[in-house]
């Protein structure tokens, strides 16, 4: 039995949980029949690493950290690093076991203050001591190698290849299922307008497209609590148009680990999805369904680059230029291309799974 230590997001956000049931789904097997134990700590919580938490993780057989974006301010709280992995260099240093550091992401928000020079001392530091160190995607990687840190491995996001369990979700007589998900909270951060008039210029567009389409129908696929509450922009502005998975299979909240499995299957059934958040692409796209970013935030733009996904930046496009890249994006990622670039990605996330096992049987 090896015990990891996996220091990751907790289980207020459909993402953080997909992200984490992807990874160790997938350590498992690459583990081959030797077992693995997981004791998960949770970065959400305002509390560091510290003599207590080091003394448990150096009786185990790593610490694995990631994914996600963690390249990014504390929830709500500082940290003794700067960034997510809340832990200070005495107390890094006193890590005995290997560090993996697993797939993460640069997730500044386009209106945030710059991450400070203690973030990036920190991640060279922590680089220096992990017997892997990885991100998840070339954005990434060109950020962290301009403020000082060495060439690193680039494996995609484990989300993209979670299992499904049928929901048997029932879409009625929809001739064209759109997910859409909107982040609903740091809007300030986000954008330069509020939240209702994002919401209601994305609307405008978002009906227009449906009406091109006979008997098309958008559904709302919220991930926190936060873009619950967005919800009811929607409902104000599309009545008739959109409707909340939530009101359709109420059972799949509040999130939890064991549904994500459904979670991702209700994104296997959308014939397209638009979202704000990185998970909401990164999971339809692990499920085979062409996507469309749209906000400004750079992790989108890191992840179409990865993927040949599109971004809309905006919502002072003109209908036209949305109805197009709507139409091509599902005429893409049915293609041969989008075929290739999933199996692409998964082959180099197994093989990494593999690495990481190989450190812990030498």
């Amino acid at each position: 039995m090896f015990d990891i230590y996996h220091y990751a997001g907790g289980g207020r956000n459909w993402g953080d949980l997909a992200l984490i049931y992807g990874m160790q789904c997938g350590l498992q097997n690459a583990a081959r029949g030797r077992p693995l134990r997981f004791i998960n700590l949770d970065l959400k919580q305002a509390i560091p690493i510290a003599d207590d938490t080091v003394k448990l993780i150096n009786q185990g057989d790593m610490l694995l950290v990631g994914g996600g974006g963690l390249v990014m301010r504390g929830d709500g709280f500082s940290t003794d690093s700067g960034w997510q992995f809340n832990i200070s260099l005495p107390n890094l240093a006193d890590i005995e076991v290997p560090i993996v550091v697993y797939g993460i992401g640069y997730n500044n928000f386009p209106y945030e203050d710059p991450l400070s020079d203690q973030v990036w001392e920190h991640l060279r530091i922590v680089q220096n001591r992990a017997a892997l160190f990885s991100v998840r995607d070339q954005g990434t990687k060109q950020v962290l190698m301009q403020h000082g840190l060495k060439d690193m491995d680039v494996i995609p996001d484990p989300a993209t290849s979670l299992p499904t369990v049928d929901t048997g979700l029932f879409l009625g007589d929809c001739s064209l299922a759109v997910g859409v998900n909107w982040a609903g909270d740091r809007q300030g951060l986000r954008s330069k307008g509020t939240m209702e008039d994002d919401i209601r210029a994305f609307c405008s567009l978002l009906s227009g497209f449906l009406e091109t389409v006979e008997g098309s129908k958008a559904f709302f696929i919220p991930h926190v609590n936060y873009d619950i509450l967005a919800y009811e922009y929607f409902k104000k502005c599309m009545p008739g148009k959109i409707e909340n998975i939530i009101d359709i299979m109420p059972e799949l909240w509040p999130e939890s680990f064991a549904r994500v499995p459904l979670f991702a299957d209700v994104y296997s059934k959308m014939d397209l999805v638009i979202g704000m958040r990185g998970h909401s692409l990164i999971i339809p796209f692990g499920q085979g369904t062409p996507i469309v970013g749209y906000g400004q935030h750079t992790k989108l733009d890191f992840f179409a680059a990865e993927t040949g996904a599109q971004v809309i930046h905006h919502a002072e496009h003109s209908q036209g230029y949305f109805n197009s890249v709507l139409q091509r994006s599902m005429s893409e990622r049915r293609g041969n291309d989008g075929v290739r670039i999933w199996a692409e990605a998964n082959e180099a996330l197994v093989a990494f799974n593999r690495r990481v096992v190989g450190v812990l049987t030498g």
